[in-house]
């Protein structure tokens, strides 16, 4: 019975790599140079904060972040009343 329950929790564990290794490379990505993207790079070689900065220049983040929370507090709220 070992061996069975460590055969699962070395695929279980397998499994949760495959899955959330998009999430983790989209992450890593957004602090990459685009140059280190096109080549292939998993990690970044360093740490660039310009495309977060560009993103909070370009587009109003706290608002759409405001936006969210009163749209799920409300929708809860009518669940919960319901």
């Amino acid at each position: 019975m070992k061996k069975n329950n460590l055969i699962i929790y070395v695929l279980l564990f397998i499994s949760t790599i495959i899955i959330f290794f998009p999430l983790i490379y989209a992450l890593l990505a957004s602090f990459m140079e685009t140059g280190d993207i096109v080549r292939g790079n998993i990690i970044p070689r360093s740490i660039h904060l310009e495309n977060y900065q560009e993103l909070m220049g370009v587009f109003p983040m706290g608002r759409f972040f405001a936006n969210s929370v009163i749209t799920s507090t409300v929708g809860m709220i009518f669940q919960v009343i319901i």
